[in-house]
């Protein structure tokens, strides 16, 4: 079977200014509330960074919690030297 055929339609609206939270953790509260009617586990995400000189770089993390301070992630994956 090829992988295309595997391949689902995901559910979702547009990200709308108009719509959003002012508070970036609302919004985020708000999408992890539809997610988790739609996901198994939505925890998994990657989390890109860069250097100051703009190199970047991407791990995949678990997200295991969200206050206003930020983010709690475990990552679970390292990153290969190269």
């Amino acid at each position: 079977m090829p992988l295309a055929d595997i391949r689902r339609d995901y559910q979702g609206e547009p990200l709308s200014e108009v719509d959003s939270e002012p508070d970036p953790f609302s919004q985020f509260a708000r999408w992890m509330t539809h997610a988790r009617e739609l996901e198994a586990d939505p925890t998994a995400c990657a989390l890109a960074t860069a250097t100051r000189d703009g190199r970047p770089s991407v791990r995949t993390v678990l997200l295991k919690g969200v206050d206003p301070r930020g983010f709690v992630e475990q990552g679970i994956d390292t990153l290969n030297a190269s």
